[in-house]
């Protein structure tokens, strides 16, 4: 860890860092399968939330700061339990029944690895106010993940809700 990274991360600068790890060599998303941050995000893709526990450390931390989009706290959650806890109840509150990833950009610098994504996520329709009982909603995610000993230590996302929020409103004017 060189000294800019060792001070940001003491300052808990993510915005900052993150930005310097967009500017560093980023890796052709064909190689992302062989980063060990994505076979985590693999996990929650095909929504195996025992195999996803495993993979997290004891102190694992998940942070979603741009969850204020929607009015509500970012979240930060601490601990295997909690975290798994997070995204298996918001999956079946959604009535989400598939999450696809597409990577786009996987690199690690710093211990980090930074990944961007494509996600699909097929929920209720009646969830986002829609008529229709199944939408796929599409949308972009940066998602930050710090692996320690093969596990997952943090794992920050930014996701485009704004995104998704037009995606929506388009599809309600068309109903």
């Amino acid at each position: 860890m060189n000294c800019v990274t060792g001070y940001l991360l003491s300052r808990n600068n993510i915005p900052t860092l993150l930005l310097l790890m967009l500017i560093s060599v980023s890796a052709r998303a064909g190689e992302c399968h062989q980063n060990v941050a994505v076979q985590y995000l693999k996990l929650i893709e095909a929504m195996d939330w025992q195999a996803m526990h495993e993979r997290l450390a004891d102190d694992a931390r998940y942070f979603d700061p741009t969850m204020v989009h929607y009015d509500r706290p970012a979240i930060d959650l601490s601990g295997p339990d909690d975290i798994v806890d997070f995204w298996k109840s918001s999956s079946s509150e959604s009535g989400t029944s598939s999450i696809s990833y597409a990577y786009t950009h996987c690199f690690e610098t710093a211990g980090y690895h930074v990944i961007r994504y494509d996600i699909a996520v097929e929920a209720s329709g009646r969830f986002w106010g829609l008529k229709q009982d199944r939408v796929t909603i599409p949308g972009q995610v940066t998602s930050v993940i710090r692996i320690v000993n093969d596990k997952v230590a943090e794992h920050h996302d930014y996701v485009d809700y704004a995104g998704a929020d037009r995606f929506i409103e388009a599809l309600k004017r068309a109903e």
